[in-house]
């Protein structure tokens, strides 16, 4: 690892870019409490896929939608904002 001046920044001392950083490591620490969650129910064999009736009507929704807006096969940009819109 090559040595940082006195007055450089932790990023730079670390010697990783701030794109790499940005793209990688903050996500992972953003969601480290949710990832351990994740885990902790694995590990108990506690992780079940239950829906109730509002978030099942809502994927159906989204699916709908996706099937009305992409079904001519030749998207534009007012098709893509609606889909984002979703």
């Amino acid at each position: 690892m090559r040595r940082a001046s006195a007055g450089a920044s932790p990023i730079a001392q670390l010697g990783v870019s701030e794109f790499f950083l940005g793209v990688t490591s903050i996500p992972i620490i953003d969601n480290a409490a949710e990832h351990g969650a994740d885990l902790m129910m694995a590990a108990k064999n506690t992780m079940d896929l239950a829906f109730n009736a509002f978030e099942e009507a809502a994927v159906a929704l989204g699916v709908g939608v996706v099937t009305v807006v992409s079904l001519y096969g030749e998207p534009n940009w007012l098709e893509g904002a609606q889909l984002l819109a979703v």
